[in-house]
């Protein structure tokens, strides 16, 4: 932790400070604007994020869309998942195949949606006035007067806050200054490649291949995966995901990175309509990622005194459950309840502040371990690179990790109890500090 101090005043300019406007800190604002808690958001880019891809959500994630008020809206986007089916890479054929209502726990449900649309629905929640850009952290230490944080940033500007969430990803600044040295995830040995296909208005392919409404498809081969989903009439999302050393020195661009996935895909039966896919997707619209997660402990303990973290930058988790971003939101309604709780009395101490914070960290620790674990595992045994090994995997393993009955009991969550709006204050401003 930076050990800045300085004597600024003895009240601090906003009770709550989220780094990072992506889903978690959004979905955190957001939370905290409806609860009536005073807070900033600050984000590094110089605008409202734009990029990424899709992001597959599961029930647990829709059930806390809901609860922030943005779930219907999306729902008329993108649709609805529906069964399940798993195929392997070079004989076209199907391994396995249910419907999600076979699945105990439910009504389940599933959709891809563009992180895009996602950003700019929280973003209505959250009023401008709260939300800063080009503002990154550049280092946080203890307010000698308020006995609050004090945060400092790239352009010399200094803030004060009571509680300090970063929420800014994997390569998390908070994270860096809360822990020096510490990786900010371990790679696991796999890259993925990630785009969105454009299709023709009734686009139509073979039996076996995946333009299908309402399948989840996965196909499966030795240390390569490939899944697609049709988020609506004229969107698929598609990933390939490959072992392979870290990526280094290796071209990003979107026309390589096609030409990459082709590479990688090479022999597999056409069946699973590989190069129609391909050819339809803008290589704008193409990413790559290292995937790699960290393991929290499970009674949590990922911050210290007023600063916590949140998603991301607590657990990065590998997606093969499609649990990262729907943890960040859950994260956050938790994290949301528990600082409206100790910002009702109206001033708290330092002492209340971190204790609030270390209490949500214990609740969330179990579960994001036990996501992070299952997920990584996952990925151990779905990118197995020796064939007689995949051969066990399909033939004798999969009926026992794949079953209907626990398929999804990982996506139960139940979130707070979404709070009726309070927000009658506006921001708190002080001079010769930040001017909103």
């Amino acid at each position: 932790m930076v050990t800045t101090k300085a004597s600024v005043g003895s009240k601090v300019d906003t009770d709550v400070l989220i780094c990072g406007a992506g889903i978690a800190g959004l979905a955190l604002a957001a939370d905290l604007e409806r609860r009536g808690v005073d807070y900033r958001l600050v984000e590094r880019a110089s605008s409202p994020r734009e990029g990424g891809t899709a992001i597959g959500f599961w029930t647990n994630a829709w059930r806390c869309l809901e609860n922030l008020g943005v779930a219907g809206k999306l729902r008329k986007s993108y649709w609805e998942g529906e069964r399940l089916r798993i195929g392997t890479a070079m004989k076209g054929r199907e391994l396995t195949s249910f419907d999600l209502g076979e699945c105990d726990g439910g009504p389940h449900e599933f959709r891809y949606l563009l992180r895009s649309d996602l950003l700019r629905q929280l973003l209505q929640i959250v009023p401008k006035q709260r939300v800063m850009y080009k503002k990154g952290l550049e280092g946080f230490g203890e307010d000698e007067v308020s006995g609050g944080i004090l945060a400092e940033f790239s352009d010399g500007r200094r803030m004060t806050c009571k509680a300090l969430v970063g929420a800014d990803g994997v390569g998390s600044t908070v994270h860096k200054l809360l822990f020096p040295g510490e990786k900010a995830a371990n790679y696991a040995g796999y890259q993925a490649i990630r785009g969105v296909a454009k299709l023709p208005q009734g686009a139509k392919t073979s039996p076996y291949f995946t333009f299908e409404r309402g399948v989840i498809n996965q196909v499966w081969g030795a240390g390569v995966r490939l899944g697609t989903f049709r988020m609506s009439e004229t969107n698929l999302y598609w990933f390939v995901t490959y072992n392979g050393p870290q990526s280094g020195g290796e071209s990003d661009d979107g026309a390589a990175l096609l030409a990459k996935a082709r590479s990688v895909l090479d022999g597999w039966d056409e069946s699973w309509g590989v190069s129609t896919i391909l050819a339809a997707t803008p290589p704008t619209d193409v990413l790559r990622t290292s995937i790699g997660d960290r393991w929290p402990k499970p009674q949590g303990n990922w911050g210290r005194g007023s600063v916590t973290l949140l998603g991301d930058a607590a657990h990065p988790m590998t997606p093969n459950l499609g649990q990262g971003g729907a943890a960040g939101m859950e994260d956050a309604l938790v994290l949301g309840e528990k600082l409206a709780a100790t910002f009702k009395g109206g001033n708290p101490g330092p002492g209340e502040v971190s204790q609030a914070l270390r209490t949500f960290e214990k609740e969330r620790g179990r579960r994001v371990s036990y996501l992070t674990l299952k997920s990584f595992v996952f990925g151990f045994l779905l990118q197995l690179p020796f064939a007689p090994v995949t051969f066990v995997r399909d033939n004798l393993a999969l009926p026992l990790v794949f079953k209907p009955r626990s398929f999804l009991a990982h996506t139960k969550f139940d979130p707070p109890l979404a709070p009726k709006p309070t927000r009658t204050t506006q921001p708190k401003k002080k001079a010769g500090i930040f001017s909103f």
